[in-house]
This record gives C-alpha cells, structure tokens and sequence, in this order.
C-alpha cells in the first residue's frame, strides 16, 4: 500500500509540474518531459521521507497523557485497517486488566489478519484469561480451530484447542488433538499432555470425581451492604502454589449467594484438571461489582487445605 501511494505521489506530482510549466510559458518537449519528471520525483521522495501525511498530523496531536492505550486509538483513528497498531492495543489493554477492552482489541486484529495462526492463538488465549474459570468461548475455541487449520501440529495451538474440547466434554476429539503433538515435544511437556491423554480416558466414577469441598463464606453484613446485589462472586481452587489455571470454579451472584456449598469435579472448568487428584490445594473468594472477572474489587483470604477436608471457611478482611 505504501508503494501504491508512493507511485500516485510521484504521477500526481509528475501531472502537475507539467501543466504549471506549459502554463507559464510554451517548452520543448523533451525538457518539458524531464522537469516534470524531476519534479514528480521530488513530491514522491517527499512522501516516502515523510510518510503518510494522516498518520504524521495524527502523530503530531497524540495525546499528551501517559497513556499507551490513548495515544493507540488515537492513531487508530487515522488508520483504523492498521493490525499491527490493534495488536499494540490489545496487548497495552491486556496489561492494563481491561478485559473487555482487549478482546475488542483482539478481534479487531484478528478480522484484518485472519491468516495469522499466532495471532489467532494469542487472542484466544487472551480471551479465555478474562473469564475467572479461564474458559474457552466459542468465539476462542474458532480461532484455535482456525490456527490448526493454517499450521497444523502447532504445539501451544494444539494443547489449547484439547483444553477447550475438554471443558465441553468432548474427550475424544481432545485425545486425537493432543495425541499429534506428542512426537513434536520435549520429553517434559510430552509426559505432561501424555498423562493428560490418560485421565481423559478415565471413567467418571473414579475417586477425583467423589471428593468435594465444603466452603462456608464469611461475609461481613456491612460488606454486603456496601456491594450491589448483582455483584459476581467467583470461588476458585487451585493447586497449592496458586498457578495455573483454576481446577474449580464457583460463581454467584451476591444476592444468590448461599452461606454454605461444596465445591466438586463439576465445577472444573476442564475434567482432567480435578482437584480430587491433589493432596493440596488452595481456595480463594473474589468479588466484582462489575461482573468482569479481570476486575475484582474484593479477595478473600486464601486458604489452603490437604484433601480430603472436613470443609473450609473463607473470609473477607
């Protein structure tokens, strides 16, 4: 595209030097044909020195605010087809914990640059880290069926797209995914999705799917005064450490809000993460008044438990 309007610089410029010279006074042909010629190349050096005339006045007004996200939508305001720019976006909103925000972002990206395997794997991993449970919409499951589609085999693509195939039970087209990765990794990470392969195939009625975890919450009665009735309470377990993805995931809203539950293998967002195979995990309460679960305005303590557990309470300080 920049070479495209190089060349119509260079025309236009050419075209107007001519009928400026035959208007000041008649010429030779041939010198008729090389000032225009000089002069043409002159504005068409002019715009590949200068640029785009659009986007330097946009960059001459950025806004003065130390605002990453600002000065991107700014610019994208005078080059709205510009990926690159909407992945900057994406990323600076991602950091920013704007949820919502960067999955606009992303989507706008991947609608101008639908080819990009990495690109569609990085949104849909991005998309899913919004939601508390770090589930794999339909919108994220696409794009990594899309990615596997352009490079099949790809290692991250394809361990995430056995992830979401898990999350909707459908264990078998999960196996046949992560089984073509296995010849393509390192032992460590094959020994991992190898062992994620074999509890995919373990019945349900095993001993991960009969351990639960009763859960009492203490909410102070000023707290929940404080907070509007359609906050979203998130209950979370994970793995003693606290990385990784969630191995349960409860969510309320706080006027539905039972003072005690249990928290079970149905509640995983992904099968073969049940906590039931661990003899450590952690538990954690968070609150969002807006319902956007990279926005939390409350955290429980956390607490940690051996299983299986009598039952845990959690707290608000």
């Amino acid at each position: 595209m920049q070479m495209l309007l190089a060349v119509v610089a260079v025309a236009a410029g050419t075209l107007s030097c001519a009928a400026v010279l035959l208007f000041i006074r008649p010429i030779n042909g041939a010198i008729l044909l090389l000032l225009s010629l000089i002069g043409g190349l002159g504005v068409g050096g002019a715009y590949c020195f200068i640029g785009d005339p659009a986007a330097a006045l946009a960059a001459r007004h950025l806004p003065k605010a130390n605002d990453l996200s600002g000065q991107l939508r700014y610019l994208l305001a005078f080059q709205p087809t510009n990926a690159d720019r909407w992945l900057e976006l994406a990323r600076a909103e991602r950091r920013a914990g704007r949820g919502s925000e960067q999955m606009d972002a992303y989507g706008k990206a991947v609608s101008l640059r639908p080819g990009d395997a990495a690109l569609l794997v990085e949104a849909a991993e991005a998309r899913a880290s919004v939601d508390e449970g770090r589930y794999f919409d339909d919108v994220s499951l696409g794009w990594l069926q899309q990615a596997q589609a352009i490079k099949p085999g790809t290692p991250r693509a394809g361990w995430l797209l056995g992830i979401a195939l898990m999350q909707r039970e459908r264990r078998a087209d999960a196996v046949e995914v992560w089984r073509t990765l296995l010849p393509q990794l390192p032992e460590k990470e094959a020994g991992i999705v190898a062992r994620q392969i074999a509890l995919a195939g373990e019945t349900t009625d095993g001993t991960a799917k009969t351990i639960s975890i009763p859960v009492e919450l203490g909410l102070s009665p000023a707290l929940r005064q404080a907070l509007p009735p359609e906050s979203v309470v998130f209950i979370l377990v994970r793995a003693s450490g606290g990385k990784g993805m969630p191995l349960a995931v409860k969510r309320f809203t706080l006027g539905s809000l039972p003072p005690n539950f249990r928290l079970d293998a149905d509640d995983s967002p992904m099968p073969t993460g049940s906590f039931g195979l661990l003899k450590e995990v952690e538990i954690v309460a968070k609150i969002s008044t807006s319902g956007d679960a990279s926005r939390i305005d409350h955290t429980s303590e956390t607490v940690h438990a051996s299983l299986p557990t009598q039952g845990v309470s959690l707290n608000f300080p």
